[in-house]
């Protein structure tokens, strides 16, 4: 990840919004961000890591952080970070806002953060968890690895193993080599098949072949049988279906017969029915009509009755209270006609109330110019003192820049002394270590000397000069001696052989006695017996001066063992010495070399320039005083002076508003005609507004109760016209309606004369309320059946024939075919039962050959996957590759760290995965990485963190190396600081990215592309670029 730019605003000590182009600063490789403590240097990283995470060291959720990062003199907060990551240098941005409530200070709005992705030449919106993939590091190892916060640089050495294991473990995703679980999941899995495989086994059982062969041969006698029975069946279902034919046709014939009998006894309903239609039909006809519009007109008749009933009583009630509100009218009308009067008094009132009111407040502003003025001459002394200061301060800082030295030139001249001390330093290491190696020469001479002096063969063999050839002459003596003493051996062994035998017979010659035969030859008689003597104390001389040259042969075979040793010894340290002269050659030249380069006209001694740069400090500290003092100076006159033109304009405001407000008093008493302003000049501003309300309601309750009853009367008025209205024309209405009715009385008479039934018949018949279409339609069906059922008769007759069913006979052979069908069935079923198990058995038989196969493999696998279980238990195998990577991890970090340090360190892993120091100035020693100094430690820290960035880059597919360092530094001495600076100086050369974060001058000094961070008073974090 290579940061593009970053956007702040309302952020902590960050009120205005302030962009930083961080393109000019990673140009440079090494960049750095400086300011004094508490400048507001750290909340850049802290922005960044808040717009990609929503995630901030310095507060988390439970305190009110949306409140809290928020500038308190702003209203709104906004971050934007844009970034470039990957293989293709894809464009992120990452943005976070929030508002302050207008009317609720202490409350702030929830704060939004968004993610853009640059495509097309437009930002399109991303999920915010891309950001973290698009990076490939959780919040936590991006602290670790890319952007440091400040206090976190040197973590990753002071973790514990577990948590040093866990850290490697996400940020190399070695969680994938998590598998005990996996595996433990697969030998479950493959339990279960072992168990199931097992039951399936023992469901299946035994199976006897000559069982199968038996079950086959009674499917065939089952096969006969059922073929038999088969045609047997045939025939006779034949004549059962001709059989139940003919009783089918005898059944339809006589449910015909019980149908046309029940129709012909319903034949006298019908003909009832037809005659009420009839009657119903001529009723619906004549009077229907007529009879509906009597009832109709006679129900109109009765409710324009009782309207009109009701109009009349409205009326008279309206009247009356018509009379009562025009009385209540005329008594309000006389307090209606007073409200102008009232009115001007109201505003009289009002004025007097604001002479009272301006009174008093010219009274306030009299007093409150009195004190401006007193506080403005004080203003004007401040002033005058602070610039005769500030002019002193002035004269001093100006003295003490002409006695301030030429740093750039004594750092030159410094680092050439740094350089001249380092490369003496370097001879007299390479003159120690020649003065080592010679010890160790000596050393093995002395071994030389020891071995000659503890062996006689080699007492003639001492040189004054201890060459590697005479070493060589004295092991081929030594070795020709050897081959002489095996030479001896041989010739005693052919003796002791030779012993041997003499001692033999000597044992056979003590056991011959006389008259008894010899033990080798039998012969009873012994002449000439042999005399051996002292053959045993020949064979222990021999087996004594056997043993001493075998012995002498051993020592000297040691003695040779220990001359190569020593020429080995001799020739490794010689090496050594030949390759120390050169070094010391090169030394020299070295040195000769560097003297050649000082060019400067002084010749000042190092412990001078060391003075210089105190002194320099010093005038340094004491105009960066000086500074301070004038920039506090000009910042108090700058204050004061606008504190100056701040009272100037007040009290410009308060003469200005106290002659308005006597213009104002004048003119309102001017306008006051009723009342008398001298009478309410010593009232209660309360009092008179009370007064003025009570008329103000008394006014607006006498133009509510006129406009109300105004109102009223109107209404009443129309109301009442509206009803004589209505009344007379429901009169008209009532006439016509009986003339109506009249007339259709008369029209009934006239169509009763001409009817054979009365009224009252006519009416009873149309009560009847029947469904004439449906009536008539019943009718029809009715006759319709009766014809259907007689020709439907007919061709049954004719197709009985003469024919006869009994149905003893049909049950007879119904039963017998019921028996062959049984019997079929019966037969099928055995059939089939012994078919499926013949096939069950064949089927079991290929399962169990299959099942013992599978069983072989799956306890074979069991196996293998026991020897896997053991192998990743307890998170073993994730430990042993996390080790693997920890020991790539320093590797790594000691190809850096190995030069930083001169080749005089190195780091390397305990057994417990903890960090240790091989001291190379210390025989190669080992040490706790806790002693190291400060600069040590940084260096350490630096390599293990960049090396673990390196990978981390490698992992996520990046081609950028970016390291962002917050670390104040401030706890170095002189010497650490001189070790971070020539650290940080070879980072520039690995075309890598490393920003720094410093409150350290000096390192400001060395870092030429810089942002400076300073905290104004009035206008909080401002943001100054070094090219600006």
């Amino acid at each position: 990840m290579i940061p593009v730019s970053l956007t702040i605003e309302g952020l902590y000590s960050y009120q205005k919004k302030q962009t930083v182009d961080f393109t000019k600063l990673t140009r440079a490789g090494l960049f750095g961000i400086f300011g004094q403590v508490g400048s507001g240097k750290s909340s850049i990283l802290e922005a960044i890591t808040f717009a990609l995470y929503g995630e901030t060291d310095r507060l988390d959720s439970r305190d009110n952080r949306k409140y809290n990062m928020m500038n308190l003199k702003s209203n709104e907060m906004f971050i934007e970070f844009v970034f470039v990551t990957g293989i293709n240098n894809n464009m992120y941005m990452a943005t976070a806002k929030s508002r302050r409530n207008s009317k609720n200070f202490d409350d702030v709005k929830t704060i939004e953060r968004l993610a853009y992705k640059f495509e097309k030449n437009d930002w399109i919106p991303i999920e915010l968890n891309i950001l973290e993939n698009v990076i490939g590091l959780s919040y936590e190892n991006f602290k670790r690895t890319i952007i440091i916060p400040q206090g976190k640089f040197q973590e990753f050495i002071q973790l514990g193993n577990k948590d040093r294991t866990q850290m490697l473990k996400e940020l190399f995703n070695l969680g994938k080599f998590e598998l005990y679980f996996k595996v433990a999941s697969i030998e479950k899995k493959n339990d279960e098949n072992i168990h199931t495989l097992d039951g399936k086994l023992q469901q299946l059982g035994e199976i006897n072949p000559e069982y199968i062969e038996q079950q086959n041969n009674l499917l065939q006698i089952i096969t006969k049988q059922s073929d038999d029975f088969s045609k047997q069946l045939g025939a006779k279902q034949k004549t059962e279906t001709e059989l139940e034919q003919l009783k089918l046709l005898f059944d339809k014939k006589l449910q015909l017969q019980q149908r046309k009998e029940e129709k012909v006894s319903k034949h006298k309903d019908i003909e009832k029915i037809e005659n009420t239609l009839k009657k119903y039909e001529y009723c619906i006809l004549n009077f229907k009509n007529i009879f509906d519009k009597k009832e109709e007109l006679t129900n109109e008749i009765n409710k324009s009755q009782k309207l009109l009933d009701s109009d009349k009583k409205k009326l008279t009630l309206t009247l009356n209270n018509l009379k009562d509100l025009n009385n209540k009218f005329e008594k309000v009308k006389i307090e209606y006609d007073k409200k102008e009067t009232i009115q001007k008094e109201i505003d009289e009132l009002s004025k007097i109330s604001k002479i009272i009111k301006l009174e008093f407040d010219c009274s306030e502003i009299s007093v409150r110019l009195k004190k401006g003025e007193k506080i403005s001459a004080q203003n004007l002394q401040i002033i005058n003192d602070i610039k005769v200061e500030q002019k002193t301060l002035t004269e001093q800082l100006k003295t003490l820049k002409t006695q301030m030295p030429d740093l750039t030139e004594l750092y030159k001249i410094k680092e050439w002394h740094t350089q001249n001390n380092n490369l003496f330093n370097a001879l007299l290491e390479v003159e120690k270590e020649i003065k080592i190696i010679e010890n160790d020469k000596l050393q093995v001479q002395e071994q030389y000397n020891n071995l000659c002096n503890s062996n006689n063969l080699l007492k003639n063999f001492k040189f004054d000069s201890y060459r590697i050839e005479n070493i060589a002459k004295t092991i081929n003596f030594l070795t020709t001696k050897i081959e002489e003493n095996k030479e001896k051996i041989l010739l005693i062994e052919n003796e002791l052989e030779h012993l041997n035998v003499q001692s033999k017979l000597e044992q056979y010659t003590k056991s011959i006695n006389a008259g008894e035969p010899c033990p080798l030859c039998g012969s009873l008689e012994h002449p000439k017996i042999l005399d051996i003597q002292n053959v045993s104390i020949s064979l222990k001389n021999s087996r004594n001066c056997k043993n001493k040259i075998e012995k002498e042969n051993t020592e000297i075979e040691n003695s040779i063992n220990s001359l190569n040793n020593i020429s080995q010894k001799l020739l490794f340290k010689q090496e050594e010495l030949n390759k120390n002269f050169t070094k010391k050659t090169d030394a020299f030249a070295k040195i000769e070399h560097h003297k050649t380069l000082f060019k400067w006209e002084v010749s000042d001694t190092f412990e001078v320039i060391e003075n210089k740069f105190k002194l320099a400090e010093k005038l340094k500290v004491e105009i960066e005083i000086i500074e301070k003092t004038i920039e506090k100076n000009s910042k108090e006159i700058e204050k004061e002076t606008k504190n100056k033109e701040k009272y100037k304009e007040t009290l410009d405001k308060l003469n200005q508003e106290l002659t308005n407000n006597k213009s104002v008093i004048e003119l309102l008493k001017s306008q006051i005609e009723i009342l008398k302003v001298n009478d309410f000049l010593n009232s209660d501003i309360e009092q008179l507004k009370n007064e003025i309300n009570n008329k103000q309601n008394f006014i607006k309750k006498t133009i509510e109760n006129f406009n109300l009853l105004n109102k009223q009367i109107a209404e009443s008025q129309n109301i009442c016209n509206n009803l004589t209205g209505k009344i007379g024309a429901n009169k008209t209405i009532l006439v016509n309606e009986k003339e109506k009715s009249e007339q259709i009385n008369n029209k009934i008479n006239e169509q009763l004369k001409n009817s054979s039934y009365n009224i009252e018949e006519i009416k009873n018949i149309l009560l009847q309320e029947i469904d004439i279409d449906k009536e008539k339609l019943n009718v029809n069906n009715f006759k319709q059946a009766v014809l259907e059922i007689e020709n439907q008769l007919k061709p049954i007759t004719i197709e009985i024939n003469n024919r006869v069913y009994v149905a003893e006979s049909h049950n007879l052979l119904k039963a017998e075919i019921l028996n062959l069908i049984n019997n079929i069935k019966q037969l099928n079923q055995d059939f089939g039962k012994i078919k499926n198990e013949i096939n069950k058995l064949n089927d079991d038989l290929l399962k169990i050959k299959i099942l013992q196969k599978e069983g072989k493999s799956l306890s074979e696998r069991a196996e293998d996957i026991k020897i896997l279980k053991n192998l990743f238990k307890g998170s073993g195998f994730v430990n042993f590759v996390s080790t693997v990577y920890l020991q790539n991890l320093c590797n790594n970090a000691n190809e850096r760290f190995y030069k930083l340090t001169k080749q005089k360190l190195s780091l390397e892993i305990t057994e417990e995965n903890s960090f240790q120091v091989r001291d190379f100035m210390n025989d190669g020693k080992t040490r706790n990485i806790k002693t190291l100094s400060g600069g040590q430690t940084f260096q350490a820290a630096l390599s293990l963190a960049l090396a673990l960035a390196d990978n981390v880059q490698k992992i996520i597919s990046s081609n950028h190396n970016f390291f962002f360092l917050d670390e104040g530094f401030g706890t170095l001495d002189k010497d650490s600081l001189n070790i971070v600076f020539d650290t940080l100086k070879l980072l520039q050369k690995e075309n890598r990215i490393v920003g720094v974060i410093s409150h350290v001058e000096d390192m400001k000094e060395e870092i030429e592309s810089n942002l400076q961070i300073i905290n104004n008073e009035e206008l909080g974090s401002l943001i100054k670029p070094s090219w600006e």
